[in-house]
């Protein structure tokens, strides 16, 4: 199984925050008296998850920001290059749109997300599950704002 973390991702040149934390910790070795076992680690050799990280972020005028295309791109990448769980560390801020607003501002992340969901772990044609299961699994951030209101992609 890999990971794709497309969000700010520490450790990456240009790239701060939180993204490859979070597959880091999904992902740390058990057993390994480091102090640190990732749920998904496993043993040390080798049965654990993989990570693929897809940066997608850059800094623009001190910022951090991504287009619309190079997010797409990422998560498309990850889908036909093994990935079958997309875990990204980023989203809108809560209650700045719905999520017909966000479809139409952002329409090449949806459709790669679709694409995601429906083809991840599957052959070129999309008709043999390759991976570990058939179709993708897709997960955002929610909440990070400490607020009530919907914070999109994620619900």
């Amino acid at each position: 199984v890999k990971d794709c973390c497309s969000g700010y991702n520490e450790g990456i040149t240009g790239c701060q925050g939180d993204g490859t934390h979070v597959a880091g910790r999904i992902a740390a070795g058990n057993n390994n008296e480091v102090g640190i076992s990732g749920s998904a680690g496993g043993t040390g050799s080798g049965d654990g998850v993989k990570i693929m990280t897809c940066q997608s972020f850059h800094p623009t005028d001190g910022r951090y920001d991504a287009s619309s295309n190079a997010t797409a791109d990422a998560i498309k990448y990850a889908a036909d290059n093994g990935a079958v769980i997309c875990q990204n560390s980023w989203g809108y801020a809560a209650g700045s749109m719905s999520l017909d607003q966000w479809i139409n501002q952002d329409r090449a992340v949806k459709e790669a997300i679709d694409y995601f969901i429906q083809y991840a772990g599957m052959s070129p044609d999309g008709q043999t599950q390759t991976g570990p299961m058939a179709g993708g699994l897709v997960l955002f951030a929610a909440r990070n704002e400490n607020s009530g209101k919907p914070r999109k992609p994620a619900p």
